[in-house]
């Protein structure tokens, strides 16, 4: 009776696992390119705005799609009020809708989308925006516009014109190189840096505290931060799990079922609670918890199933539940639940407001 039960039991996890693993092995993903209107294949942030516009931040000029098609922003040289740089690096909104961009080369910007008009913000000495390479950005709770830059971190306040740089962490630090952000669900800002390990600005301070050193992680490229405690980041030198302690204290677990030597770009955690994760040339995993199975996706240009590039650079999921990739060949999406590619349905009327 013991060995039937026994048998029941590995047949019932069997078929739960069974059932997961077929669900995505036999995931299709709906494909974009510069054949579809992006402005081109080498995707470097995505960001979808509080109207439901997805915007595409590639290697020639921003696009924005509606569900339907894509509209193209690029900079022109001589109209200082288009876009300011055709790289751009990363995407955020304010509470007013107004859009924010980190510029590859030559500082950021401001996007009014209803006009479409862009406000470009270089530096101007001293006192102004600490170095033009602006590598990441985020608009905090109150407005602020962080950027991170191979030289530390310039807070510009909008409504005072006013910046306040940060190039030091701690006394007798070399100038920190910032790759990314994330504010946590009191509005703490969190750091990834290149050479410097994680830190975290306390809400009401700008005085830094270390999470980890660089011993520890290195080449930060992505936090994610959730109330629940979900957190994770992903680094040149693997995969984390974020654990609090007492007294605002913070651990750092390697993920046990991530390759150590594999380096990433980008994470993601989808409604189910899978793990999506961009690799820099290794293509894409996606870490089921409930199993403990680790898929392997790789480009594959005959299969459905494959990937436009194993260089993957971004992942993203948007207000419906469905997960973007973005890489060196273009834009892919997956929606889990129906297994299918959606249309966004009622941007038509939005579309045509800001055009």
């Amino acid at each position: 009776m013991i060995k039937i039960c026994r048998y029941i039991g590995v047949l019932i996890f069997l078929l739960v696992v069974n059932q997961t693993v077929a669900q995505y092995y036999n995931l299709t993903f709906r494909n974009h390119s510069s054949y579809s209107g992006l402005t081109q294949g080498e995707i470097e942030s995505i960001y979808e705005d509080s109207r439901g516009f997805l915007w595409i931040g590639t290697h020639f000029g921003l696009s924005r799609y509606d569900g339907r098609e894509y509209r193209s922003f690029y900079h022109h040289v001589d109209d200082p009020s288009t876009l300011g740089d055709n790289i751009i690096n990363a995407i955020d909104e304010d509470s007013d809708g107004n859009l924010w961009m980190a510029l590859y080369n030559t500082g950021f910007c401001k996007m009014n989308p209803l006009n479409s008009r862009f406000t470009n913000y270089r530096s101007a000495g001293p006192g102004t925006l600490i170095n033009e390479k602006v590598e990441a950005l985020i608009v905090d709770r109150k407005n602020r516009v962080w950027l991170g830059t191979e030289e530390g971190i310039s807070i510009f306040e909008p409504r005072k014109g006013s910046y306040i740089n940060i190039t030091q962490f701690q006394p007798g630090q070399m100038p920190v190189n910032v790759l990314c952000f994330s504010e946590d669900s009191v509005g703490n800002i969190w750091v990834g840096t290149k050479s410097d390990g994680l830190w975290m600005f306390p809400l009401e301070s700008l005085k830094p505290f270390l999470i980890a050193s660089f011993s520890v992680v290195n080449s930060v490229k992505s936090i994610y931060l959730r109330p629940d405690g979900n957190n994770w980041l992903a680094s040149g030198n693997g995969l984390y799990q974020i654990t609090s302690g007492k007294e605002n204290t913070f651990s750092l677990t390697r993920a046990y079922f991530f390759p150590e030597e594999e380096k990433l770009e980008d994470l993601e955690v989808d409604d189910a609670g899978n793990i999506w994760m961009a690799t820099q040339n290794n293509g894409l995993k996606i870490y089921f918890p409930k199993t403990g199975f680790l898929d392997v996706l790789k480009e594959n240009f005959s299969s459905a199933r494959g990937l436009l590039s194993n260089r993957l650079s971004q992942i993203f999921q948007d207000s419906r539940g469905g997960i973007w990739l973005g890489g060196e060949n273009g834009l892919q999406y997956f929606h889990g639940p129906s297994q299918k590619f959606n249309i966004y349905p009622g941007l038509s009327n939005i579309s045509d407001q800001v055009r």
